[in-house]
C-alpha cells in the first residue's frame, strides 16, 4: 500500500479528506474507481480545495487479492479487525495492513473518510449532513442511506441477502473518533478498467467526486455567509423640543 497526498490550494485544519479503495479486491470496481481519481487529481483536472490523501489497497492491474481479518489469508473481501472503541488498539493477530492503515490515520486526520465498494448502485454514510449527502446523490444519480439502513436485497433465488457488516471495519473505527465516513458503491456487473470509466466515471462518480473535493463541503459556515448585511442608519438630528422626551 502507499499514501499519496496533494497539498489544497484553500486547505483549513481538520478539512483533510481521506480516499481508500481496493478493500474489496484489486481487480473490481472500487480499485478502478480510486485509479481514476487519482488520475484526475494528478493531471489537474479537479482542483481539490482541502488536502487529500489517497491510499490504493490493491492496484487495479495487479492480482486480485483479499484478506481475512487476523490472518490475510484470501478469503474475506474487506480489511476488518479494527477496535470498536476509540481508545481500543489493534488485536495482536490483526493484518499488518491494518496496522499500516490506523498509523495513516492517525497522522492524516481526516475529516472524512471516503471509501469505495461494489454491490448495488448507491451512497451509503454516517456523521454526514443532508446538504452534502443530497448534493451527491444528485450528481452521482443514485441513493444514499445511513449505514445500516439501506434496503434489504434478494438473490435471484429469492433469499435475502444481509446487509454487509462494517463492525470492525476501519471506516466504522474512525466514525468513532467523530471522522466523517461517505461510501460509494459500485455496480458488481463491471468487469474492467474501460466499464467503469464509462458507465459510472464521466457522468456519475465522477462529477460527484469533483464537487466534493472542489470545495470545503465540510467547514462550518462562517458567520457572514449566512447573515445579512446590516445596513448602519446614522443618528438622526433631534429638534430641541424633544430633548427631554
Amino acid at each position: 500500500m502507499q499514501l499519496f497526498k496533494w497539498k489544497g490550494k484553500n486547505r483549513e485544519d481538520n478539512s483533510a479528506l481521506w480516499f481508500v479503495g481496493g478493500l474489496e479486491g484489486a481487480a473490481k470496481a472500487d480499485s478502478f474507481i480510486l485509479h481514476l481519481f487519482q488520475k484526475a487529481v494528478t493531471k489537474g483536472i479537479f482542483g481539490p480545495h482541502p488536502d487529500l490523501f489517497l491510499t490504493p489497497v490493491g492496484h487495479p492491474l495487479s492480482s486480485d487479492r483479499k484478506y481475512n481479518p487476523g490472518n490475510g489469508k484470501p478469503t474475506d473481501p474487506a480489511l476488518k479487525g479494527f477496535p470498536d472503541s476509540t481508545d481500543g488498539s489493534l488485536p495482536a493477530d490483526a493484518c499488518i495492513e491494518n496496522f499500516t492503515l490506523s498509523r495513516w490515520a492517525l497522522h492524516a486526520l481526516p475529516k472524512a473518510l471516503v471509501t469505495f465498494s461494489n454491490g448495488t448502485s448507491k451512497i451509503r454514510y454516517r456523521n454526514v449532513g443532508e446538504d452534502v449527502v443530497s448534493k451527491l446523490s444528485e450528481l452521482a444519480e443514485r441513493p444514499a442511506y445511513p449505514f445500516g439502513e439501506e434496503p434489504e436485497e434478494r438473490a435471484d433465488d429469492g433469499s435475502l441477502i444481509p446487509r454487509q457488516s462494517i463492525e470492525h471495519t476501519l471506516g466504522a473505527w474512525l466514525a468513532l473518533k467523530d471522522v466523517l465516513w461517505i461510501d460509494f458503491s459500485l455496480s458488481a456487473t463491471l468487469k474492467n478498467l474501460d466499464e467503469v470509466a464509462v458507465g459510472e466515471w464521466k457522468s456519475f462518480i465522477g462529477p460527484a467526486l469533483k464537487w466534493l473535493v472542489e470545495g470545503l463541503r465540510f467547514a462550518p459556515l462562517k458567520e457572514d455567509e449566512f447573515l445579512p448585511k446590516l445596513e448602519v442608519i446614522p443618528a438622526l438630528e433631534m429638534p430641541p423640543e424633544f430633548a427631554n422626551l
